[in-house]
């Protein structure tokens, strides 16, 4: 029997094709799984599958010119991965993995950095983000994004300049090992002149000077990310996908490999901490009052429930993505041009945004909202677990 639950799958369509029809070079690629189970909700996105791919529009990719593009049919797994799909990149969803970290190795919540843009890191780098030979991001919107900046503040507006040297404190190695810990399988090979995802992570020597890290330069799928969301809003307990809720044998028995296979990946505390930022980005609030400034506003009054979450995008919004969750459902999404993913497109933010946060709303319908738990103060505030205006 599947897991996919018929009213979150009917949704997903749904509010991808309000959003980017099928036929758009463009794909919107949705999924939702049950946090704590690992069961897989929904997969949808804008595309046929279908083998008859005599109609489909140009590959955007000019590596590729004279070829097909794969819209609106297609039959490669673009959600799950698989074969040559290795993921695309998810921009900002990826500060989780640091804050994670962060979060782990001592660093609480109100930990507050003093944001400028640009900042000078100290990772080494060639090309445009480098300055002096040296990594030096900047932020989107540094009027609404500089000063002094916390977990909560920073995770909110999306602040890159607190995250790279958030990262640089933690250990890029660390965010790394984090992301694995929650499911991101680096799929992505290189060469020895340019390593790609898949030869940075094998090697902590090497991770630990990838600097962009933080803001989501990895290959990654939607069903990766969704997972990795869905960890936090279960307290910690990672769950492998599954597709199915029920298989029985011949003689009608209940088999093994239907049950979720899951482990505590994370403390309760530390995933609770990360939730509660989390409510920052998509117009909730923490349990401590400390969000200000969202970058997914809306969501919150669309879902109508609890909602944790967070935006991201990448240079010249190449892919725009979404990771929202409920203590009971996980859904992302990603837009992205499949055929030529680093091709100087701009994806629509507010397209996937909506599309995510309506399915996860439907998915919602007849369900109580559930409040996340709050972090211990200790985690919040640091020693003492007082906040900082009160002692």
């Amino acid at each position: 029997m599947s897991s996919l639950d018929l009213t979150t799958q009917a949704s997903a369509k749904r509010n991808i094709e309000a959003s980017v029809p099928t036929g758009s070079p463009y794909a919107l690629m949705l999924a939702s799984v049950q946090p704590g189970t690992g069961r897989i909700l929904a997969l949808a996105m804008n595309r046929n599958f279908d083998n008859d791919q005599t109609s489909n529009g140009p590959n955007t990719n000019p590596a590729k010119r004279g070829q097909k593009g794969n819209y609106p049919n297609t039959t490669l797994p673009l959600i799950t991965g698989g074969g040559d799909v290795v993921g695309y990149q998810t921009g900002s969803t990826y500060k989780i993995f640091t804050m994670t970290a962060a979060l782990e190795r001592g660093f609480p919540l109100s930990y507050t950095i003093n944001t400028t843009s640009p900042y000078r890191s100290q990772y080494v780098v060639t090309g445009p983000a480098s300055c002096g030979g040296k990594y030096c991001p900047g932020n989107a919107n540094p009027g609404w994004m500089n000063g002094p900046r916390t977990m909560w503040t920073g995770f909110g507006r999306s602040v890159n300049t607190y995250f790279v040297p958030l990262q640089e404190r933690v250990g890029a190695e660390n965010a790394v090992a984090m992301a694995k810990r929650l499911g991101v399988q680096f799929r992505a090979h290189g060469t020895p002149e340019a390593p790609s995802d898949y030869e940075l992570s094998q090697d902590p020597e090497r991770a630990h000077e990838w600097g962009p890290f933080t803001l989501g330069v990895v290959s990654t799928t939607p069903l990766e990310l969704v997972n990795a969301y869905a960890t936090m809003a279960a307290d910690g307990v990672y769950c492998e996908p599954l597709p199915v809720a029920e298989i029985r044998d011949l003689n009608g028995r209940a088999v093994d490999a239907a049950n979720p296979r899951c482990h505590q990946a994370v403390s309760p505390d530390v995933a609770r901490a990360v939730a509660d930022a989390a409510r920052c980005p998509v117009g909730d609030q923490s349990a401590f009052g400390r969000c200000d400034g969202a970058t997914a506003q809306d969501v919150r009054g669309i879902v109508g429930r609890p909602v944790a979450g967070k935006t991201g995008t990448t240079d010249s919004d190449r892919t725009a993505s979404l990771a929202v969750m409920t203590r009971q459902v996980a859904v992302a999404a990603t837009m992205a041009d499949v055929d030529n993913p680093f091709g100087a497109r701009s994806m629509s933010a507010p397209a996937v945004n909506r599309a995510v946060a309506y399915t996860l709303r439907d998915a919602m319908a007849n369900q109580p909202g559930i409040n996340f738990i709050a972090p211990s103060p200790m985690i919040a505030f640091g020693p003492g677990g007082v906040p900082p205006s009160r002692r």
